[in-house]
């Protein structure tokens, strides 16, 4: 019995031809955009709820995109609720004085109104 190979089945190197290449590679385009969007958003929410925490907030984003992409080919459905929570974990773990004083209470003099 002879091989019957399809010309359309093979590239010119001889490698494999995957009718699906380009639509997989505009796939996860769209996708890695779409992640960086939402990551835009996400960042720009709680930067708002978390005044002066710019370096708190951008290391929640990074840890729960790390995660997401680790649980899921598809991050954007996880990424919003793992910032939320990996916030929240690095929110608690700072020291307590820090947490109860908002940014105006933090500066010299702020809590004694008579300063």
């Amino acid at each position: 019995m002879k091989a019957h190979h399809h010309a359309t089945n093979r590239t010119p190197d001889n490698t494999p031809f995957d009718p699906h290449a380009d639509a997989r590679r505009a796939f996860a385009e769209k996708l890695a955009g779409a992640v960086a969007e939402l990551e835009h958003r996400l960042q720009a929410h709680y930067e708002r709820a978390h005044p002066a925490q710019t370096g708190l907030v951008c290391r929640a984003i990074a840890e729960a995109e790390a995660r997401a992409w680790d649980r899921s080919s598809f991050p954007h459905l996880f990424l919003p609720q793992l910032v939320e929570a990996r916030l929240a974990e690095l929110v608690a773990l700072r020291p307590a004085c820090a947490q109860r004083l908002t940014p105006q209470q933090s500066r010299p003099g702020a809590l004694d109104p008579h300063s």
